[in-house]
């Protein structure tokens, strides 16, 4: 879901009409589209929303979803070679079945038990520097600033770097980040919601590179 689809969400459940909502939006933005809003100004919005009384509804699990203790950190990693063009298909159904054939390991066992958990995750990090051959990817060198060893940073920088072998750069990445996020900020202080939305965003690009 989208946050703008989110904030209409909320302007339903908080029985905004079209011209209060649009006041609500100025009073805190200076803009009266939801479209026009960076999505910082967006999270700014619905963190008003939210403390108004507004509750996201939380979605029925999925058939084929993954759950279980593991899950997040395998999604986390799957999702990332998605978003650098490594995986086709962004689905836990492709996730499972992919780690099954390379690890021969059940599901029910590498989302609940430690020992195959970590044997999978070793799996699919591998595969995903294999085949962007970016060795340096969810690596840790304690003599780095922490924004080196933050492997959010790692994958834009490996993402921005892919889009520049294509010569498909948009400009500069802080220029990127301003025009699409309304972001003017060092790297250091995004929040996570911000990391996901730019690494969401410049997986479209990559994945773009293919077609």
């Amino acid at each position: 879901m989208t946050s703008i689809q989110l904030l209409k969400i909320a302007q339903k459940q908080l029985g905004l009409d079209d011209d209060t909502y649009r006041d609500k939006l100025e009073t805190l933005t200076g803009k009266r589209s939801t479209r026009d809003l960076s999505e910082r100004e967006r999270q700014k919005v619905y963190m008003a929303f939210q403390a108004d009384g507004f509750v996201p509804k939380r979605p029925a699990p999925k058939a084929g979803r993954a759950t279980g203790k593991f899950a997040p950190i395998l999604q986390a990693l799957w999702i990332a070679g998605w978003n650098l063009g490594v995986f086709k298909t962004r689905t836990d159904k492709a996730m499972m079945a992919f780690l099954k054939r390379q690890t021969g390991i059940d599901h029910s066992r590498f989302l609940h038990h430690g020992e195959d958990a970590r044997k999978v995750i070793e799996a699919l990090k591998a595969w995903i520097i294999r085949e962007t051959q970016a060795l340096d990817l969810f690596t840790f060198n304690k003599f780095h600033p922490p924004i080196l060893n933050d492997r959010r940073y790692q994958i834009v920088q490996l993402q921005w770097g892919l889009l520049a072998q294509a010569g498909q750069q948009p400009g500069t990445l802080a220029g990127f980040l301003k025009t699409e996020f309304g972001i003017d900020c060092p790297l250091s202080d995004l929040t996570d919601k911000e990391w996901i939305s730019i690494m969401n965003r410049l997986g479209e690009l990559v994945r773009g590179l293919g077609k």
